[in-house]
């Protein structure tokens, strides 16, 4: 049988039980932790379908699973999703979406430099309870639930999302579903459909539905556990989560430097036919692709350090499982004992995602040397004998040891239908990351998010990564209020020793407008009478800063590590590359000029912990920046002055971050290696329930139907969408000058508008606030077609749903423009431009923006623009939330 090219695990991302990063998965099968727990209280009441507690038809003797958190958290205004639009997405969609994007930034690969490349999606699918929930809730179906609830959608919007042009594949195969995509995907990349792909797995258990089927079926453990190999194996509990790797040709990814997590040296597949019932196993058929693919591997099976089973806990495959590997895998003299783990023991069941985290459970296995420990199998099922055979099940974390011969692995799957899957590992060779480079040379080291609160998340990640300290959140403020009133009140700088109040020379009154001028001087609003009792003048400080808010409030982000031995560092220049080439280049920006990974991470501590972000080696974007021309590029290494250059254009700007070639020269590229991958903001994200039917569309209605439930009503964005309702023709071009918002009323359902006509504008008001004026211009019958916006490197362009028209078109285009704009309104539109006729063809976005004013057109799909809106200005809003009645 021929030997298959192996391929380089490139990139990893998981979020499983227990486990919201690979670091926090490596420590829990390290430590042999378990991650199985009753049934969270905010996706049902277990009570109500306890069979114990409530004998009945929809009741189940289980109540214990594998979960996460925040599976309801999605960022969907990174990926430009319409708030309405991504809570008709099955979560899983949502999840494997950002699962994908971080695979990518840890294989150090920009997701938007991969536009229209040959990347294929292959991910294991199965279950969806998102659906079953809505059915039940009553929610009606709009123009998004097709799309939202269909399991090839969990693929294809990653396609869509990155614009990919490889193959994009669900693939259900049950229990064996995630094992077979990475099948599948090897073959795509071997076969050249690929030159990269993204493969992985995602499971939700959202409702209780299939823990009563399941149940009933008698396939549950009534332990609450997955007892593999014991013999009190009774069934299994269920699990979730998501989890993606990037693969590589092997000799592409080690050309490219790529970070290489271990090798895929072969896959098989098959099914095992008819056997005693449906869900049985066939061990013929196990044995047959266990042997398959170690033969196409080129490895003998008996170099094998561990074999990852599939290992659900059931008294009857549990021991089918272990005869195949033992007729696949017999004793020889010279075979080193194999361990067998059981990742369900520790997380559960992940069904259809359940074989991806077996692999990374592996890789990670492989990466420290060391297997990890299996639970709950006290006394071995009697069915299963091991003495003979080369395996052994490990009860703790233990190394590997150190030996000549290549470090292998096996992991297996099988699903309920009869498809089988086997997978061969290998580790990774260990090398220098940084072949040539050299020591003590200036590199420019660029971070970039959508948001300043995403900048800052992105700093933390990279010193938490690396094991350094955080900077103390009020040690900058605490220091300039020690410097400015010291100076203030004629003091010496202090030396340590504490300044007594009673020995100052200076009375209350005085002391008083001293601690008034300086904290005007810092901006900063506390109530000066928290100094009273105050004994020094460093206590004074300390309550003053203590009442401070150093920094706005965040938005709650997911932050994530990644999992690497500890022997593993980077240089600076492999972080330097992996950020500059392996990230995008977003609206916030940080750069930073350095020459060691001590002084980045003393920059990085540096603009955490203070508001004075620009220093002579740090460089920080700001509304308003003005723009810097590129530097001349030179003929060599770019020395430290010229990096400036490249940092102060970079920030400056929305141009993409500059080639290595461009900076760096000749200068060897370090290899990858794997950073943390972008901080998603947890914004919950779910469908609303049932209400009675909406009457005819309305601009406030219009707009619920596109935002957030219960968010206030922008008087402004209405006003706007009625007020072209109210003059439009059908027949003329409308023409506006000097389009003037008021300020950002927030309005109930119920609202009346008032249009006011004068000669020379319009305005429209409720309850005398007026919302709205614009500056009319005679509307022009047969006026010429009206021109579009270029389409530029820097522009976007996006697509609005189908299916919109009148006030829904207006909310869905304002909706989408203040997500882009990062929660903000309309503020000024110097001149706006409409065709009526073409506009109810339009769906073709194309938006220009510098710094908060936008240039905007709506074209339909054979280029004809619609809508022109010209200087519009975008100021951000901080509306009251408010509930708002139909």
């Amino acid at each position: 049988m021929p030997v298959v090219t192996p391929v380089a695990v490139v990139g990893m991302s998981a979020r499983l039980p227990g486990a919201p990063d690979l670091r926090a998965f490596w420590q829990l099968l390290r430590e042999g932790r378990d991650a199985v727990g009753q049934v969270p209280a905010e996706r049902w009441n277990w009570r109500d379908h306890d069979s114990t507690l409530n004998p009945g038809e929809e009741t189940t003797y289980c109540q214990r699973g594998g979960f996460m958190p925040w599976v309801d958290r999605f960022d969907g205004r990174f990926f430009g999703i319409l708030p309405r639009e991504a809570q008709g997405m099955d979560p899983q969609q949502r999840l494997f979406l950002q699962a994908a994007w971080a695979a990518l930034e840890d294989a150090g690969y920009a997701p938007g430099q991969l536009a229209k490349r040959r990347v294929g999606v292959f991910v294991g699918v199965g279950h969806a309870d998102y659906p079953t929930l809505m059915r039940r809730d009553g929610v009606p179906s709009d123009a998004w639930r097709g799309t939202g609830i269909a399991l090839t959608a969990i693929a294809n919007r990653v396609s869509y999302c990155l614009d990919l042009h490889g193959p994009s594949e669900a693939i259900d195969t049950a229990c064996s579903s995630s094992l077979v995509a990475l099948h599948r995907a090897r073959q795509a990349l071997q076969d050249g459909e690929c030159e990269l792909a993204i493969v992985g797995g995602v499971n939700l258990l959202l409702g209780p539905e299939l823990f009563i089927a399941f149940g009933k079926a008698g396939m549950l453990s009534h332990a609450g556990h997955c007892q593999t190999f014991a013999a009190s194996a009774d069934g299994y509990v269920r699990g979730e989560g998501v989890a993606a790797l990037v693969l590589a040709p092997l000799a592409a990814a080690q050309a490219n430097g790529d970070f290489i997590y271990g090798q895929v040296c072969a896959s098989a597949q098959n099914h095992g036919g008819r056997a005693h019932s449906f869900t049985a196993p066939n061990p013929k058929a196990q044995t047959e692709v266990i042997t398959r693919a170690w033969q196409q591997s080129g490895h003998c099976p008996s170099q094998a350090r561990m074999i990852e089973t599939h290992g659900t806990g059931t008294p009857l495959g549990d021991p089918i499982e272990i005869n195949a590997l033992k007729n696949a895998l017999p004793m020889t003299e010279a075979g080193t004992p194999i361990a067998l783990g059981a990742l369900k023991s520790q997380i559960g069941h992940l069904e259809a995602a359940a074989g991806i985290a077996s692999v990374i459970k592996s890789l990670l296995c492989l990466q420290h040397r060391q297997v990890v420990g299996n639970l709950h199998h006290d006394a071995l099922n009697p069915q299963i004998e091991l003495a003979g055979s080369p395996f052994y099940l490990p009860d703790a974390t233990h190394s590997m040891g150190e030996q000549d011969a290549p470090l292998l692995a096996g992991v297996s799957a099988f699903g309920f239908g009869g498809v089988n899957a086997h997978v061969v590992l290998k580790a990774a060779d260990r090398g220098s990351d940084s072949p040539g480079v050299p020591d003590g040379q200036p590199y420019l080291v660029l971070l970039s998010a959508k948001d300043e609160d995403g900048l800052r998340a992105r700093a933390r990640q990279l010193l938490a990564a690396f094991g350094e300290p955080l900077p103390d959140a009020g040690g900058a403020l605490r220091q300039a209020l020690d410097e400015r009133l010291r100076d203030l009140l004629g003091l010496m700088p202090g030396n340590g020793v504490a300044t007594r109040l009673a020995e100052l020379k200076v009375d209350a009154e005085d002391f008083v407008g001293c601690l008034e001028q300086a904290l005007d001087a810092l901006q900063l609003d506390v109530p000066i009478d928290a100094w009273r009792g105050a004994v020094s003048l460093e206590e004074v400080v300390e309550r003053l800063v203590g009442e401070a808010a150093v920094q706005p409030e965040e938005a709650a982000r997911l932050e994530s590590l990644n999992a690497l031995p500890g022997d593993l560092s980077a240089s600076l220049a492999a972080i330097a590359r992996s950020l500059q080439e392996g990230r995008d280049a977003m609206v916030r920006r940080l750069a930073v000029v350095v020459d060691s990974r001590e002084a980045l991470f003393e920059q990085l501590r540096a603009y955490l912990g203070s508001s004075d972000c620009p220093s002579d080696t740090r460089w920080h974007s700001a509304d308003g920046l003005t723009g810097k021309p590129a530097p001349e590029a030179g003929s060599g290494r770019a020395d430290r002055a010229l990096l400036e250059q490249w940092a102060a254009h970079w920030v400056a700007g929305k141009v993409p971050s500059p080639g290595w070639a461009t900076l760096y020269g000749d200068e060897p590229r370090p290899h990858k290696y794997p950073l943390p991958a972008y901080p998603w903001r947890l914004e919950r994200v779910w469908y609303s329930a049932a209400v009675a039917a909406p009457a005819p569309a309305t601009p406030a209605q219009a707009w619920l139907d596109c935002w957030a439930p219960g968010a206030a009503l922008p008087g402004s964005c209405m006003a706007l969408a009625a007020l072209v309702d109210h003059v439009a023709q059908p027949s003329s071009v409308l023409h506006w000058n000097d389009v003037c918002f008021g300020p950002p009323v927030a309005l109930a359902a119920s609202d009346t508008l008032h249009f006011t006509r004068a000669p020379r504008h319009w305005q429209v008001s409720v309850n005398g606030q007026v919302l709205l004026q614009v500056e009319t211009a005679a509307a022009v019958a047969a006026a010429p077609v009206l021109q579009a916006l270029p389409v530029t490197a820097e522009g976007v362009q996006a697509t609005l749903p189908q299916g919109l028209d009148g006030y829904r078109l207006w909310a869905a285009l304002l909706t989408h423009l203040s997500t882009a704009a990062g929660t903000s309104l309309p503020y000024r539109i110097r001149t706006l431009a409409l065709d009526p006729q073409a506009l109810r063809d339009a769906r073709q976005l194309i938006v220009e923006r510098q710094g908060m004013t936008f240039d905007v057109a709506l074209c339909t799909a054979d280029g004809r623009c619609a809508l022109r809106l010209a200087g519009m200005q975008m100021r951000a809003f901080d509306l009251v939330r408010q509930q708002v009645s139909a």
